[in-house]
């Protein structure tokens, strides 16, 4: 859900429920696992990239065992060596 929340004198845009406290959860074990980026099962069955399971783990406030993934360095370095190239062909033009 989103909207603004509070009082005519302090409104906030914001968004909550189920899947933000989720994604708060996995950036949060992003850091307690030294990684960079945390993704679900299920945002990782979109991905094309081959991923590193980091296993399941239980956050704080989610029902279930969560099983996340992270992209190995190899990859991060392979999609950032695809983005100059797209960022030098936009230049160039």
């Amino acid at each position: 859900m989103y909207g603004n929340i509070g009082a005519p004198s302090g409104l906030d845009f914001t968004v909550i429920g189920p899947a933000v406290n989720l994604v708060n959860r996995l950036e949060r074990l992003a850091g307690e696992l030294g990684v960079s980026v945390v993704i679900s099962k299920e945002f990782a069955k979109h991905l094309p990239e081959p991923l590193v399971n980091l296993g399941e783990h239980q956050l704080r406030g989610v029902r279930e065992r969560q099983e996340v993934f992270t992209i190995s360095d190899a990859a991060i370095a392979s999609t950032m060596d695809r983005m100059w190239l797209e960022i030098e062909e936009v230049a160039s033009d």
